[in-house]
């Protein structure tokens, strides 16, 4: 008999991934997710986004609807958390790696006349293959019904950060692989003959985003519970896998 999905640990999540096919797994962490219970991270894969999200004592639209009643509180709680989304993109401009993607030796000088002529190729391919640094973004979401009350912070940089992270890369996959659509619209896939093979060689792990995030976590802490004493933080999501 299979264990509560509030009882798994990371151990049972691994095994579980492992173990299901991708479709029933997925349908597993979404019912989890609907019941409040934290998924970990490495259950996302490199598709994951970091997120941080501001968990209230209560999930009342009316204890909502007191709280943004306040407007100098809820001003000074928003621009706090904006300011420290912004910071902490900063301080992630600084710490990741500064090489851009390369363009694969495969592609042909047809594929390069072909991005030279087509304008909307060439933009697509010009963003993909800027610096880490420079892909890195933040998002501060609010809430649905008033938009007027900060509930979770978002991350987002390009593909290859993840690889960088894992010490992964052309030739050098994970154990279990992936899916992703390029830049031309094709489905791609993970070639069997690099899994297993990230982390070694020249490809070490260059852990750039979990330092950064980690050492900013205090002072997002203090400026919700300035706003309500109760709130606590999510950090189920915040970080990169190990």
């Amino acid at each position: 008999m299979r264990k509560p999905l509030e009882e798994f640990l990371i151990s049972d999540w691994i095994d579980a991934m492992n173990g299901m096919t991708k479709s029933r797994f997925n349908k597993m962490r979404r019912l989890a997710e609907r019941g409040g219970i934290d998924v970990p991270a490495i259950c996302y894969g490199a598709n994951f986004r970091p997120r941080v999200t501001f968990v209230f004592p209560t999930a009342s639209e009316i204890d909502r609807y007191d709280r943004v009643q306040n407007e100098p509180r809820l001003t000074k709680f928003n621009k706090g958390v904006e300011a420290w989304a912004e910071k902490v993109r900063a301080e992630l401009a600084v710490a990741a790696p500064r090489a851009a993607l390369r363009m694969p030796r495969s592609q042909t000088a047809m594929m390069r006349e072909r991005l030279r002529k087509n304008q909307a190729l060439f933009d697509i391919d010009k963003e993909i293959r800027k610096p880490l640094s420079e892909s890195i973004t933040t998002k501060v979401r609010y809430d649905k019904k008033y938009k007027a009350e900060a509930t979770n912070i978002g991350f987002n940089f390009s593909r290859h950060g993840i690889y960088l992270h894992y010490g992964a890369g052309r030739g050098m996959g994970g154990f279990t692989g992936s899916k992703w659509t390029d830049r031309y619209g094709r489905l791609r896939t993970t070639d069997q003959n690099s899994l297993g093979e990230m982390g070694i060689g020249s490809r070490s792990p260059i852990d750039w985003f979990n330092p950064v995030v980690k050492r900013n976590v205090s002072a997002l802490a203090d400026i919700a519970a300035e706003y309500c004493a109760d709130m606590t933080l999510n950090l189920s999501k915040l970080f990169l896998p190990i």
